[in-house]
């Protein structure tokens, strides 16, 4: 079985670099050290100017005001390979086969799927619950991955129709999308069939104007309209609430380094939604809370400050509203909440660790997101 992650306190800033919002003054918290063992380091060109590109958003300014504290220089061409960094939103904008080893540094290691995508990280969650049960000879139950199947597996369609029961609340999510985009609630199968049917329509309608296009010479984006991977959630019903509104925890992992590994963990800060939560309702803006679902509510401008809390306003609010009725011991958010959230991370990272792709210079930064329930179970 792998040698899991050993969390640890620091304090490091470097988790800190792609966060969009700023949460008070939060500092980062932990830590950690993977015991994997190291491979031999490559020293990095010291006659090599300190160069960095910056292409798309998340948090690139952030990372100019930073760096050119620092004294360096930005380039501007997305074609220049001689940077000591390059910053992308994309990963596909990095050049992997240029990369030089020990001289450079790109904030996506290639096969980050392992963890960005849904269906990846589930997978490799689902192995590695596996193989640790098989060494330890009894069963490893992650119980919080939620009850999840694969619309485009038939074998998990037909569990998923044999188990769903009318009137439960599921929730169906594209695998390789993010910022909530693709996401729909679903009350009915034949609500589940009439969304995807219209999906794979669009779709096949959009591939034939895609030929026709073609014919002309005329070039198509491959990301339009495709057929999306799905899986479908048992949806939570009962999340724990602040103020009558449901939220998720965003907590950050930085593989700092991945040769050696280093892995450093933030503690993030809450996402709110603008409404109340009511599990009747149809509005997909009061059931997610990620900024991009939130920022398409008119009122958004008027409310958004609301729509994020720090950690420490948040241990307050269970401190002083939650703590007796749940009989949670103090600073509950500091202690057991973290302890786990840290935990579910460790696994996650531990699942994927000896699949990802790893030479000095490949970090990367990934955003987690933690919900509580009202029996307090994460």
């Amino acid at each position: 079985m792998p040698k899991e992650v050993n969390l640890r306190n620091s304090s490091s800033t470097a988790a800190t670099g792609s966060q969009r919002r700023k949460t008070g003054n939060e500092g980062p918290s932990p830590p950690v050290d993977s015991g994997v063992q190291s491979r031999p380091r490559v020293a990095v060109s010291s006659n090599m100017e300190p160069t960095y590109y910056i292409g798309g958003g998340n948090g690139n300014a952030l990372i100019e005001e930073t760096l050119n504290s620092l004294g360096w220089r930005r380039i501007k061409d997305k074609t220049d390979d001689n940077y000591r960094l390059r910053w992308c939103e994309l990963k596909s904008s990095i050049n992997y086969n240029t990369f030089k080893e020990g001289d450079q540094m790109v904030n996506h290691i290639p096969n980050c799927n392992l963890l960005t995508n849904k269906l990846g990280l589930l997978d490799s969650l689902q192995e590695y619950s596996r193989v640790c049960s098989a060494v330890q000879r009894k069963t490893m139950k992650l119980d919080f991955i939620p009850e999840t199947y694969r619309l485009d597996d038939p074998k998990d369609r037909q569990t998923f129709d044999q188990t769903y029961k009318e009137n439960e609340m599921w929730i169906c999510k594209p695998t390789g999308r993010n910022q909530g985009k693709g996401i729909f609630l679903v009350r009915s199968l034949s609500e589940l069939n009439r969304a995807t049917e219209a999906e794979k329509e669009g779709a096949t309608e959009h591939k034939e104007l895609s030929r026709e296009g073609e014919a002309r010479g005329k070039q198509d984006d491959p990301r339009k309209r495709k057929s999306l991977n799905r899986i479908i959630q048992r949806y939570i019903t009962d999340p724990l609430l602040v103020d009558g509104k449901k939220f998720d925890i965003r907590c950050y992992m930085l593989i700092a380094s991945t040769a050696p590994y280093v892995v450093l963990y933030h503690k993030g800060y809450l996402r709110l939604s603008m409404y109340n939560y009511d599990n009747t309702c149809d509005n997909i803006i009061a059931h997610l809370t990620n900024q991009f679902i939130q920022k398409k509510d008119p009122k958004y401008s008027e409310l958004k400050e609301e729509t994020a809390w720090s950690m420490d306003r948040f241990n307050q609010y269970v401190n002083e509203k939650l703590s007796a009725e749940k009989g949670l011991e103090k600073d509950w958010v500091y202690g057991p909440l973290t302890t786990t959230m840290k935990q579910i991370m460790t696994h996650s990272f531990t699942a994927v660790k000896h699949k990802l792709q790893r030479k000095v210079g490949y970090f990367d930064l990934y955003g987690l997101d933690f919900m509580i329930d009202e029996h307090m179970k994460i």
